[in-house]
């Protein structure tokens, strides 16, 4: 019953341990989270920016303008 006044040295070692893996993780994830966000982004704004320059060409057609 000594444990429960001190403390065994190896349950905290394995408290700090797991602590560290989980805050490696949870950097890695974050990592990838801000990657698939990003690549996310750029893939909407270069639909965006296709859908932008087909409706001015379609509309530069369809008003006759041959210039």
């Amino acid at each position: 019953m000594t444990s429960r006044f001190h403390p065994c040295v190896g349950r905290s070692k394995i408290k700090r341990v797991i602590k560290l893996r989980l805050f490696k993780t949870a950097d890695v994830l974050n990592v990838f989270l801000f990657y698939a966000a990003s690549v996310f982004y750029s893939a909407i704004v270069a639909v965006l920016t296709a859908l932008i320059v087909m409706t001015v060409a379609g509309s530069a057609f369809s008003s006759g303008c041959s210039g």
